[in-house]
């Protein structure tokens, strides 16, 4: 119980914040507005003359700031809104079912994503949102699950 619990957890917590790291490649900063002022300071002087600078790759889409932190922020709409209605199903259903659910239907849609984010713009918030909804049931059922093993 506590280790497929804790390899569910590790598994959807993952899945939560892979897309996190993975979007730094997945942006073409080429295309991507240059900012206007610099906060460099003449304070600390950086001396770049015997630095090797590795350029950013450049990956297949042309989010901004907003569109990132849009996308970043459509999992949580989502996995916000099942944390009530997660643990009345595990009441109802059983834990162990709505937590595997819950892990399995994350996974599903974490495997879609790069479909969708090919797809288009709303595809891919869409999916995120369906992502979140399916990740906030693992934390209440598995509280549920707890609750009918302590008592």
């Amino acid at each position: 119980f506590g280790l497929m619990g804790f390899l569910g957890f590790a598994n959807v917590y993952a899945m939560r914040v892979n897309l996190s790291v993975a979007i730094v490649a997945m942006i073409d900063h080429s295309k991507l507005p240059k900012p206007e002022n610099s906060s460099l300071s003449d304070i600390c002087h950086y001396d770049d003359d015997n630095a090797t600078v590795t350029p950013l790759p450049n990956g297949p889409f042309a989010w901004d700031e907003s569109d990132q932190g849009i996308i970043l922020g459509a999992f949580f709409y989502g996995y916000i809104l099942t944390q009530v209605p997660g643990g009345r199903l595990a009441e109802k259903f059983g834990g162990k079912t709505i937590f595997g659910l819950g892990v399995l239907l994350t996974a599903i849609f974490t495997l879609i994503s790069p479909i969708a984010a090919h797809i288009g713009f709303p595809a891919f918030i869409f999916i995120r949102v369906l992502e979140g909804l399916s990740e906030g049931v693992p934390f209440p059922a598995m509280h549920a699950m707890l609750a009918r093993w302590i008592l």
